[in-house]
């Protein structure tokens, strides 16, 4: 079979997967944008470079119109099937009209209750899209019934979890020792963040969150790996809180491509993992990876119900939680049932290890993959 795949450029946690669908499949995959290519050999690749997003184009939502070269590589192609997302618009219509099966792989949920006029505007053509793709590949069963909701077809919807390439090595062990020393939180219960400093990851109700949580203990300590335009807001509301001793602003950490090496050692000497996300004009966090990372390194992981990958990896009260969004409280409680001793804590981020052994591993996304590939019928 041969498949074409449109793709944005995502960290290094698809090269695996990619690989071993060229192994099952005559795979080209079309990336729009520059991206990392290494740890790609063997896949057949083609680069496209994006028109700016302030180029003046026929839908600025529609993001494959910016990419000169690709709808042609569609029209005269010689693909047996199309795999590309909900906002590659043209290229549903193309392959529609070449009369090719397509494929959509989807992040996106909270439809209904999403504000901004532009998603209301081209909400009936994304549910369009929805309902006469011929199959449908999403990450988790939440998206599935969210999907479905909005014109997917249960048969033909299928569950393709993200995956994560980190892994913890020996070295690993002691370079968490190092940081452990070299910031001094011996004998600190670690609360780490990972992701951009913008308003939709919420970071805001966790620093509230430590704020009540120190008033109670003073063993507790929070680590921001990152950076964004909150920052300096973030760093200031600290201050105001009296805790700004309390919380280490890394700035971003390098990320390499085997297996995100150089942020391993921060979440093993971290206690829990927090993804406090928010609802912005009811646009969720899709699908955020920070807690595959977290469970593949043995961590309880707190996350809030904006984070898309929450429902189906986290267990209440098993490998972590799942609490309401900005709810600083509810964050709070959530954190200090975690840390009310090492055991606690030390249990639940086993039991994440079994979660992603079960359900989360590159075996389970090829098979996802396969079965909706499984489900097309194509002309000779």
């Amino acid at each position: 079979m041969k498949v074409a795949l449109i793709h944005v450029p995502t960290p290094n946690n698809r090269q695996p997967f990619f690989k071993a669908l060229s192994q099952l499949y005559d795979l080209t995959i079309y990336y729009t944008d520059t991206f990392l290519a290494e740890g790609l050999e063997g896949v057949n690749y083609e680069m496209f470079r994006r028109y700016p997003r302030d180029r003046p184009s026929i839908a600025k939502f529609m993001s494959d119109i910016r990419v000169p070269g690709l709808i042609p590589r569609l029209v005269f192609g010689d693909h047996d099937v199309v795999v590309a997302n909900l906002y590659d618009i043209a290229s549903f219509f193309v392959t529609k009209i070449r009369r090719k099966p397509f494929i959509l792989w989807s992040e996106t949920w909270h439809f209904s209750e999403r504000e901004t006029v532009s998603w209301r505007i081209a909400s009936p053509l994304f549910r369009f899209i929805i309902s006469h793709s011929d199959a449908v590949l999403v990450p988790s069963q939440m998206h599935k019934a969210e999907t479905i909701s909005f014109g997917a077809r249960g048969a033909t919807t299928f569950i393709m979890p993200n995956v994560s390439s980190t892994y913890i090595v020996s070295s690993d062990y002691r370079k968490a020792d190092e940081l452990r020393r070299s910031l001094a939180l011996r004998g600190k219960r670690v609360i780490l963040y990972v992701g951009r400093l913008v308003e939709s990851k919420g970071v805001q109700y966790l620093i509230e969150a430590l704020a009540k949580l120190a008033a109670e203990r003073d063993d507790v300590a929070l680590i921001c790996i990152g950076d964004g335009p909150c920052r300096e807001q973030l760093e200031l509301r600290c201050a105001e809180l009296g805790i700004d001793e309390r919380v280490l602003f890394t700035g971003p950490v390098d990320r390499d491509f085997e297996r995100n090496a150089h942020v391993v050692p921060y979440f093993l000497l971290c206690d829990v993992c927090v993804v406090p996300s928010i609802f912005v004009r009811g646009a969720p966090d899709p699908c955020p990876l920070v807690v595959n990372e977290a469970m593949n390194c043995g961590k309880a992981v707190i996350a809030t119900t904006a984070a898309g990958s929450a429902y189906d990896m986290i267990k209440n009260g098993i490998n972590g939680f799942v609490v309401p969004d900005k709810d600083s409280a509810a964050l709070c409680n959530a954190i200090k049932a975690v840390l009310a001793d090492p055991a606690t804590a030390k249990a639940m981020g086993e039991a994440s290890k079994k979660v992603i052994e079960a359900g989360f591993t590159y075996g389970h996304m090829v098979t996802g993959f396969q079965s909706a590939t499984s489900s097309l019928t194509i002309a000779n």
